[in-house]
Formats: C-alpha cells, structure tokens, sequence
C-alpha cells in the first residue's frame, strides 16, 4: 500500500466504524453480551490505540530519534493481518494501556471526534513522509513488536475494522 491507498483507507475504515458507533441506541452501546466489551470499550480501545499513532506521526524526528529504523521491508497487508490474527488465536490480549473502562454513553461523541480528529492528522502529516520512511521508521507495537510505520498504518486499517465486526458480532449474538 502506498502513502495515498493508505491515507485513504485510514479515513475510509475510520468513518465506517464511527458512523456506525454514533448510530447505536444507549442499550446497544453499553452491551456486553457473553462478557466481551460493549461497543463504547470498543470506540475507547480505537481511540486509545490511534491517538499514540497521530501523536508520532506528527512528529517525524521524536519517532525516528526514539525507536530508529528498521532495516527491513514492510510486510504485505494480507501478512500483516495473518501474523495479527495468529497472534490473537495465542491468546494475545490488549495491555492494561489499551484495555478500556465501562464507556458511558456521553462519552461517544468526543470518542467519535478524537478519532475523526486523529485520522485527519496522520492524514495531513503524511504529506510529509516519503515512501522510503514509511519503510524505515519504526513504531513499536505492543504485542507484535517493532513495526515499519506503513506496517503500524496499514495495521490501524485493519484494527478498526476488525473491532467494527466484533461490535456487530457481539451485538447479533
């Protein structure tokens, strides 16, 4: 995926779950059925997992000077989810940092802002990065390790949407 594939495909995902979150009635948002997180936790968990992206990608220098780079091609998309997906069938599980409280209600709208207001960020800060960085620059991921940035973009396409199917699994359950 290249800068603009993933530039849009960020703001494609992002709209899609959000749209869908603000949609759900109180009763719908605040569900946990079989014990998994309610849609609120879910919105929080994107929240709480975009918003340290948006903060690196606006800063090139602190990213680089703190992780480095990686010496390395980028995984493709479909490697990428496969490796993600393997990870979570070993019982991988969000940290305690990205783990969300009870979500109340009120807080959906400012989760929905957060996340639109991050996406158009990375969106904008992009602009900055060549294709060569995105191949370079390293965010760690807490489960998976170090990441290529274009790894860690292409991953938050995936995350959201694979939190929008828990969210209408869980609520068709």
């Amino acid at each position: 995926m290249n800068t603009t594939d993933i530039k849009e495909q960020l703001i494609h995902h992002h709209q899609v779950f959000t749209t869908y979150i603000d949609e759900l009635s109180e009763a719908e948002y605040l569900a946990t059925p079989n014990d998994k997180w309610s849609a609120g936790q879910q919105i929080e968990h994107i929240y709480i997992s975009v918003h340290p992206v948006a903060k690196l990608v606006a800063n090139k220098g602190v990213m680089k000077e703190k992780f480095g780079t990686l010496d390395r091609p980028s995984r493709s998309y479909d490697r990428l989810v496969a490796d993600y997906l393997e990870v979570l069938d070993g019982g991988a599980k969000a940290g305690p940092r990205f783990t969300p409280d009870v979500t109340p209600f009120s807080a959906k709208t400012t989760l929905i802002t957060g996340i639109t207001n991050d996406m158009k960020s990375i969106n904008s800060e992009l602009d900055q990065y060549t294709e060569e960085e995105l191949e370079q620059l390293v965010i760690p991921h807490p489960v998976m390790g170090p990441f290529t940035l274009r790894e860690m973009l292409m991953f938050t396409i995936y995350h959201v949407q694979h939190h929008d199917q828990k969210i209408k699994e869980n609520l068709t359950a």
